[in-house]
């Protein structure tokens, strides 16, 4: 009996795969009416002014200084329809209230609607109830639990520290908060490049940690994140396609050699600690190469000007710590012992993230010598803070260099970002590769977008809104009609949600818990088990560099059978049509227990032609998929029932075909 019903389940769900087929169809390539978009304002809308703010000390932007949202959206979309009408490109319609609700919801907050804000939404007559409700998903504490999730992924997916992952939870903590308060793109980008403490306890760090503090490594990362450039190339050699010189790069590195990531091993939990290395704190490797002749005096107790391993013992104190190295490095008639020619031509290299005082850009053509020493200069505009600083004040200056309105890539880097996981398409492609030398894809419109986002402050909200509230933003999807890809931002695109939107919308879809007990409690506890909860398990088969070219994310095939075949989803589908158990859920009239009223077991057979009940139906769809089915897809499913069985294996059945759907999967 048991096989049998298991092999009917599997051929169920063949069959219903051809709805899944369809329900995407019904959205992804279909042909929609085209409405011109509505014609500009006759009065002209100026370009905001950028704010005149000091790079040592930005001023703070009041709510009535910042540019309009709705009159910067307008100067936007005009922009883009002169780009548009040389082209000869009518662009797509609005999409509908059902697609803006799911589309904002879920880039905003992180979450899918509810059935009940669904109906609501859809039913309103307000013309302006797609700005309400930009506003209120806003000031959702979703709204910043979603966005420090993305910016968790921008940094830690490109990690270098194997151990980064125990800091995840910190780092989520504080970018939470400081969304929640509002805090500038500025602010926050400052707090990154200063950060000191604790890494667990202070998540700021985390740009230092995930690469071990290693200033090459970090300085690749601010370019690339802050800035949209990619100057690790320069490392080696001046950029292949780019106007940055190697040396442009190693300034930038040294701003960042005095940080050190001080390691407690012995603690347990290990503990990390981000701390600066002053002039005053010599490593043991210094101390040998200054005072050579001191040492041998001191440990060369036989007269054979040699140092062995007993006598470094009882060195004790620097020596006796380094001595293992000393030989890595300096024995170079590997005898086990060190001269005093040994030790003044040594070149021990730094350990990742121990600090130096000082940088040197390495002679490729020389590795074992010392290398040039660099003072730091911003690569930008070429400006240098001056010699004689502490690591404190080498990173305010980078932080302000970096954060100034004087510095065109800042703002640029943010706005194409956020456009790009809005909108699923950027301005420059991909989003960390801008640099001089490449040409964005509608330059006024995000010069413009970029200057008035300085103007506001870098106020991460207000560009938010202003996103959200642009025609192009809000546009329909739409097959093309030639085999020319259609102009940029002229029609939605449909992308893939990140890890964490997908795990947020299977969760209210099926009830699946976010977090166990564990993952919640404190200190390293939580942290190993966050990894082990639900959704870090999700995240981990999920999860994908935000900063890729939608494009070229694409399913995998341990993602395609774990929303198949796994358990925990499969038993979450069966929970969810029979909301627990007949005496529980079902019988108590709870929000999971439809499928018991509406799908009553074996009623078909004894009332023989009994129809499916739309309004099921509906419910299982606006659970999932945020909008009613098409009476295609009614038409479907009732003919399924009818040949199977009006029963909650059949909602089932329903409901895993559209979490399995590239239409659940996927922004519309």
């Amino acid at each position: 009996m048991f096989a049998h019903q298991l092999s009917r389940r599997i051929l169920s769900r063949r069959i219903l795969c051809g709805l899944c087929l369809f329900a995407v169809g019904s959205w992804a390539v279909s042909p929609v009416v085209i409405s011109p978009v509505a014609a500009a304002e006759k009065a002209k809308v100026s370009s905001p002014r950028v704010a005149q703010a000091s790079a040592a000390q930005a001023r703070v932007v009041s709510p009535s200084e910042k540019p309009a949202i709705e009159a910067t959206s307008r100067l936007l979309d005009q922009l883009l329809q002169r780009e548009f009408d040389k082209q000869g490109v009518t662009p797509a319609a609005l999409c509908s209230d059902e697609d803006f609700l799911r589309r904002a919801t879920m880039d905003i907050a992180g979450r899918l609607p509810t059935p009940a804000e669904i109906r609501s939404f859809t039913a309103d007559t307000d013309p302006a109830k797609r700005r309400q409700l930009i506003d209120t998903l806003l000031a959702e504490p979703a709204y910043a639990t979603n966005w420090a999730r993305y910016w968790r992924d921008v940094f830690f997916m490109n990690a270098t520290n194997a151990r980064a992952r125990f800091a995840v939870k910190s780092f989520e903590e504080w970018m939470t908060a400081e969304l929640d308060r509002n805090a500038s793109w500025g602010e926050i980008v400052t707090q990154l490049i200063t950060a000191k403490g604790d890494v667990y306890e202070d998540g700021s760090t985390a740009l230092f940690f995930v690469h071990d503090a290693e200033p090459e490594e970090v300085a690749s990362e601010i370019s690339r994140v802050f800035m949209g450039t990619q100057m690790s190339c320069a490392n080696c050699h001046d950029h292949p396609s780019d106007i940055w010189k190697r040396r442009q790069f190693h300034e930038l590195a040294a701003f960042l050699p005095r940080v050190s990531l001080k390691q407690d091993l012995q603690a347990m939990p290990p503990k990390f600690e981000l701390v600066s290395v002053n002039e005053n704190q010599r490593r043991g490797e210094d101390f040998l190469k200054q005072n050579p002749e001191m040492i041998f005096q001191a440990l060369d107790r036989n007269r054979d000007r040699k140092i062995d391993a007993e006598e470094a013992k009882g060195g004790r104190g620097q020596f006796a710590r380094v001595f293992p190295r000393v030989i890595e490095y300096g024995d170079t008639n590997k005898d086990g012992m060190i001269s005093l020619a040994e030790i003044k031509s040594i070149q021990i290299p730094a350990r990742p993230g121990q600090g130096t005082i000082e940088y040197y850009m390495p002679n490729l053509d020389k590795p074992s010598e010392k290398g040039t020493l660099i003072q730091p200069k911003f690569f930008v505009n070429g400006r240098a803070p001056g010699k004689e600083l502490s690591d404190e004040e080498r990173r305010e200056s980078l932080a302000q260099l970096v954060t100034s309105p004087e510095n065109p890539w800042f703002a640029k880097a943010v706005v194409n970002r956020v456009w790009h996981e809005m909108l699923g398409s950027a301005f420059y492609m991909p989003v960390d590769d801008m640099g001089p030398s490449r040409s964005p894809q509608h330059p006024a419109v995000i010069e413009a977008l970029s200057e008035a986002f300085t103007a506001s402050g870098y106020d991460l909200k207000w560009l938010v809104s202003t996103i959200a509230h642009t025609e192009a933003y809000q546009r329909s999807l739409r097959n093309s009609s030639t085999s020319q890809p259609e102009p940029a931002f002229a029609a939605a695109q449909p992308s893939r949600w990140r890890a964490d939107q997908l795990f947020s919308a299977m969760s209210s879809a099926l009830g699946i818990p976010e977090e166990t007990r564990m993952s919640q409690a404190p200190g390293m506890m939580g942290r190993l088990a966050q990894r082990n909860s639900p959704r870090g398990q999700f995240a981990q088969l999920f999860g994908f560099d935000p900063s890729m070219p939608r494009e070229d994310i694409t399913g995998t095939i341990p993602q395609t059978l774990m929303l198949m075949n796994s358990p925990t989803v499969n038993r979450a589908i069966d929970g969810t049509i029979r909301g627990g158990s007949e005496d529980s859920g079902a019988r108590a009239g709870g929000p999971l227990a439809f499928a018991f009223n509406r799908f009553p077991a074996n009623r078909a057979a004894t009332e023989p032609g009994v129809a499916l009940n739309r309004a099921s139906v509906t419910d299982l769809y606006l659970k999932t998929l945020a909008r009613k089915p098409t009476e295609a897809e009614f038409k479907i499913v009732k003919a399924y029932v009818t040949e199977g069985g009006n029963n909650p294996d059949a909602a089932a059945d329903l409901l895993w075909a559209l979490i399995n759907s590239t239409e659940f999967l996927s922004r519309r």
